[in-house]
């Protein structure tokens, strides 16, 4: 069915109507083409003033119907470079939405799952220059997995021998403002 639903999206709807468009198109015009080879090979009793009008209406839509049909073949083209172009913005934007949705998904992994023992040695290797050097460790209430990640580096610390004090930074000192970590005096 040229006009239904039937099975059929929107697009491939409008690609089989102006298919059929225009064949039709085409055959209103081979119609009008040969009313015109009548005239000319069967005039008949017909004055030249009613050959002349039929001829010049007859022209007059036979031009319109190749224009319309040369409008129907930009149509058709341009529909298909309107689609091309959406197809292509489409992928564009899914490959932005992946993008973020990866960056999303490496935001929420947990900073304890990045604590693999590779890493922790690797701190420890990097913290034992500073062995003995006395610190504090400050962090907020609000946010727990940050508190969580801080006391999981508590094996790290230990294993450099480096002595810290964890909590709370407003309870630790009042010279920690704006930072969350301090040596201590005479330690540097």
């Amino acid at each position: 069915m040229i006009f239904g639903k039937k099975g059929k999206n929107a697009q491939k709807r409008v690609d089989q109507a102006e298919y059929w468009s225009g064949r039709a198109t085409l055959l209103i015009l081979a119609g009008i083409l040969s009313q015109i080879a009548g005239l000319f090979l069967f005039p008949g009793n017909k004055s030249i003033t009613e050959i002349a009008l039929s001829l010049a209406a007859n022209i007059a839509i036979g031009v319109g119907l190749a224009v319309e049909f040369l409008c129907i073949l930009a149509s058709v083209r341009a529909n298909a470079d309107v689609k091309q172009e959406s197809d292509k913005k489409l992928a564009e934007a899914l490959d932005r939405a992946t993008e973020a949705h990866r960056a999303y998904i490496k935001l929420r992994t947990s900073r304890q799952s990045i604590l693999t023992t590779e890493v922790m040695a690797s701190m420890v290797e990097q913290l034992r220059p500073f062995s003995g050097t006395k610190f504090d460790v400050g962090h907020d209430d609000l946010d727990r997995e940050v508190w969580d990640f801080l006391w999981s580096l508590e094996p790290t610390l230990s294993k450099a021998r480096c002595p810290y004090r964890l909590g709370r930074g407003a309870d630790i000192q009042k010279g920690l403002v704006g930072r969350n970590t301090r040596v201590w005096p005479g330690q540097r």
